[in-house]
């Protein structure tokens, strides 16, 4: 089965923002699209949605806030989300920040700041992609990964990798895809330097002849 790359099509690399995974998206032959994991901007929404139902009186509109944040970044809209996550921590309550609910929203709302805004060009329109059956995510291949690494590590199996055995194994696997694994297989000997010189005691020596 072909595995690498033929230059037909477009690239598409999915990460959770990365920076190795961004230069990596650059290095690819082009066109090379690179998308924010829409798992990862989730992750980072939902525990402001689980403190939205605890919010203390006088921010009844913080969950259609977040609602509105997370509906801007799902269709794509990451300026005006951060244009809404700055409007919400100039609130009175955070600005005061007197009580545990303050400090731990300001901080979330923070995080989500600062990861939308060094993302902000891998945002893309999640919900069009969705209806397209393209991919928004990565966490179906993650789970499969963690849970076949996770089984291989686990003592008493049939089959149990080392933790150098793995090491191998990738490595393996990553020359079969740039396809230089035949080159990698030639076995090339060290030869010594018949020119250098030796130390005295690895130097020949005469045969010490018996005595009659």
């Amino acid at each position: 089965m072909d595995q690498d790359y033929r230059g037909r099509g477009e690239i598409t690399v999915i990460s959770g923002g990365e920076e190795c995974l961004k230069r990596l998206a650059k290095d690819l032959p082009q066109p090379v699209t690179h998308i924010l994991d829409w798992f990862h901007i989730s992750m980072k929404i939902q525990p402001l949605v689980q403190l939205a139902v605890t919010a203390p009186e006088g921010i009844g509109s913080f969950h259609d806030d977040i609602d509105r944040v997370k509906w801007r970044l799902w269709n794509g809209q990451p300026d005006r989300a951060l244009t809404l996550i700055n409007r919400i921590q100039r609130a009175e309550i955070f600005r005061k920040a007197n009580s545990l609910w303050a400090l731990r929203t300001g901080k979330l709302l923070k995080k989500l700041q600062t990861y939308i805004s060094r993302n902000r060009s891998s945002v893309v329109d999640y919900g069009a992609r969705h209806r397209a059956s393209q991919r928004i995510a990565t966490s179906a291949a993650e789970a499969s990964v963690n849970a076949l690494v996770a089984k291989r590590f686990v003592k008493r199996q049939q089959m149990r990798w080392s933790r150098m055995g793995a090491h191998y194994l990738l490595k393996v696997r990553a020359a079969m895809i740039n396809g230089d694994l035949s080159e990698k297989q030639k076995y090339k000997p060290v030869r010594p330097d018949t020119n250098q010189e030796q130390p005295e005691m690895f130097a020949p020596q005469l045969l010490l002849q018996t005595a009659a």
